[in-house]
């Protein structure tokens, strides 16, 4: 598959306001753990806690990506692993992060917003995203709030926002 996707950094001041928008919105809530072992390869645990139309349980993956020579975006590989897979293999990781992910549909699209946050404690970064086909550009039309609370549209290609830095370097406030 491939994987092309837009990233807008929402204000963690207003994440109880945006919060509450999304539980009231969302058709699933998904605790997400990320382990990484290079910029392109990592396992991750996802525990849905919120899904009244098809609960998934915990699931776990192993996902490869390999960037795009030209233009934007990735290829995507993902299997399914078992959990003693998963734990036999989070030891070997670089970096790690934990993440609480809303999912909503807005104009017919669907959104993913990622809490980010230190041990499931205090969130230190809130990013909406959407993945849209390869040969699709921005979303023409932005949710209202996501628009009422963005800092930040990150421009394409722009790696501070990936994952993967995120969770080696955290957020660069500068």
């Amino acid at each position: 598959m491939i994987e092309k996707e837009y990233k807008y950094v929402l204000d963690i001041k207003k994440q109880q306001e945006i919060r509450d928008y999304l539980e009231d919105r969302c058709f699933s809530i998904r605790l997400i753990e990320q382990y990484y072992f290079n910029e392109s390869t990592r396992i991750r645990c996802i525990n849905e806690v919120y899904n009244p139309i098809n609960y998934n349980g915990v699931e776990y993956y192993f996902t490869a990506k390999i960037p795009l020579r030209m233009g934007h975006g990735c290829y995507e590989f993902e299997r399914p692993i078992s959990e003693k897979e998963f734990n036999a293999m989070k030891e070997n990781a670089i970096s790690c992060l934990f993440k609480k992910r809303y999912s909503v549909i807005e104009n017919g699209l669907k959104w993913e917003i990622d809490f980010f946050n230190s041990n499931n404690e205090n969130v230190y970064c809130i990013l909406a995203e959407i993945e849209v086909d390869e040969r699709e550009g921005r979303p023409s039309s932005i949710p209202d709030f996501i628009t009422d609370n963005l800092v930040l549209e990150v421009p394409e290609n722009n790696k501070d926002y990936n994952n993967y830095n995120i969770s080696i370097n955290g957020i660069n406030k500068g």
